[in-house]
């Protein structure tokens, strides 16, 4: 009887846990104010600040669907616009992605630079089909707490992630 009681706690409290393993936050991104936001730090490869500067200036201008709206010496801001995120690149398959995946990627972007590392904030992340769906609404439980649990919703983080911090790297 002993051994069924503690059988029976212990598959509880592994539950318990597993249930409470994705909180606010989940990689790289979390939940504050209404929003899901993505922040990750990236270092520059040199340290000659003019020069990594420059080079962050330039990968962002390159890229086809990020449009710098504001561009000081200390940040860079803009919006992702009618990007697509390459879930395939990640092992992803087209039956099994959550559908927003399929559908144009919207996000205000900024980058902040900070000695020999740059900070990528991507937030207010929209995807358009027929209407705005917001991430925050999709991402997160009914209470917009924490971040769902279940195997689509979770690999399909994990390929946005990756595809927002691969977006940014410096080649």
């Amino acid at each position: 009887m002993k051994l069924y009681c503690l059988i029976i706690n212990l598959f509880f409290s592994i539950s318990l846990y597993s249930q409470y393993q994705y909180s606010s936050t989940y990689l790289d991104f979390y939940i504050k104010n209404n929003d899901v936001v993505f922040k990750k730090e990236y270092a520059f490869k040199t340290a000659n600040i003019d020069s990594n500067y420059n080079q962050l200036i330039s990968v962002t201008n390159n890229k086809k669907h990020f449009s710098p709206s504001s561009v000081t010496k200390n940040t860079i801001s803009g919006y992702l616009k009618n990007d697509r995120v390459d879930y395939r690149k990640y092992c992803g398959s087209w039956a099994w992605t959550s559908s927003y995946l399929h559908y144009p990627l919207y996000a205000y972007v900024n980058i902040e630079i900070k000695d020999s590392q740059y900070i990528v904030t991507v937030s207010g992340i929209f995807f358009y089909h027929l209407s705005k769906h917001k991430f925050f609404d999709i991402a997160t439980t009914k209470n917009h707490m924490k971040f769902k649990e279940g195997k689509t919703a979770t690999e399909s983080l994990k390929y946005l992630d990756s595809y927002l911090t691969d977006l940014f790297i410096l080649q």
